[in-house]
């Protein structure tokens, strides 16, 4: 694409094709800029999860599902059937960080007797 800044229009529909080739160029260096901003912000919310969801007693099936790096349907599988503990409080449901570490306990334990 030519740049914009640098041509001649002599017509009016040349000015409207330049000044939408500008725009254009402004709307893609704006969407790379917020993927490198996304990606930075994305970077340091992962990194800072762990150490904060760790530190709490009690997790939201979210947290604790982000955790494990699995999906919701098997995280709530895994709370049905009992290989995960849980806890309401009212109508919301907990997971102790506690249970998680076991759970991820067990599953190493199973593998290791496996091999």
């Amino acid at each position: 694409m030519r740049d914009p800044l640098e041509q001649k229009a002599d017509t009016f529909e040349e000015r409207q094709v330049l000044a939408i080739e500008g725009i254009a160029l402004c709307l893609d260096a704006l969407a790379s800029s917020m993927d490198a901003l996304a990606t930075e912000v994305g970077l340091w919310r992962d990194s800072s999860m762990d150490s904060t969801n760790m530190s709490k007693k009690l997790l939201t099936v979210g947290e604790a599902q982000e955790i494990l790096s699995i999906g919701r349907t098997r995280m709530f599988s895994l709370i049905a059937t009992g290989q995960l503990r849980s806890i309401l409080i009212g109508s919301s449901r907990r997971i102790p960080s506690d249970a998680v570490e076991e759970f991820v306990q067990e599953l190493l334990l199973e593998s290791n007797t496996d091999s």
